[in-house]
């Protein structure tokens, strides 16, 4: 899933809000997400970032991934955008391929790295236990497609959801 939300500023701090999570695209790879940043005018102030999912299961390579990751940071710093880093979450219908699991776990330290003077909220850690075994209760039972993929998604259920909003309210300065 990916999630590329923006708060806009309005007249005044106390009318500053999330006005929109418009650029959510499921499916979408980090090229068609640094192609949707190029066309925003809007005078945003932040964007949360959770993106990179679908690239890791169409098997990019994990060096290409990072190079279109800092690309798209680099050009959200250009527009004037604050980015709001996410790591990804776990991705249950591949928790038994180890290399999928071992790239995204690799990828999820890069997005910490890079993050290092940005908020960066680590969405993996609401979803595994101590142990980064995944919490499966906090997924859907079944797969579902997703528009721009050719794998199926298992998606976060009420109880994932409600863990990651709370992390995002938690990290979030209104």
């Amino acid at each position: 899933m990916t999630i590329v939300s923006y708060m806009c500023r309005r007249r005044s701090k106390q009318d500053e809000k999330v006005l929109q999570s418009g650029l959510c695209v499921s499916g979408q790879t980090i090229c068609g997400a640094i192609k949707r940043v190029r066309q925003l005018e809007d005078q945003c102030k932040s964007i949360i970032v959770n993106i990179g999912s679908v690239d890791i299961m169409k098997g990019r390579p994990l060096v290409q991934i990072e190079h279109d990751f800092r690309e798209l940071i680099n050009l959200m710093f250009k527009k004037g955008y604050t980015p709001i880093l996410t790591t990804l979450a776990p991705l249950a219908n591949f928790a038994h391929d180890k290399q999928v699991k071992t790239k995204l776990e690799r990828f999820n330290q890069f997005i910490k790295k890079e993050g290092k003077f940005l908020v960066v909220m680590d969405i993996w850690a609401c979803l595994v236990n101590e142990r980064s075994h995944i919490l499966f209760d906090c997924f859907q039972n079944e797969p579902r497609m997703v528009t721009g993929t050719s794998e199926p998604y298992v998606f976060w259920n009420k109880i994932g959801r409600q863990r990651v909003l709370q992390l995002i309210e938690s990290k979030l300065e209104y």
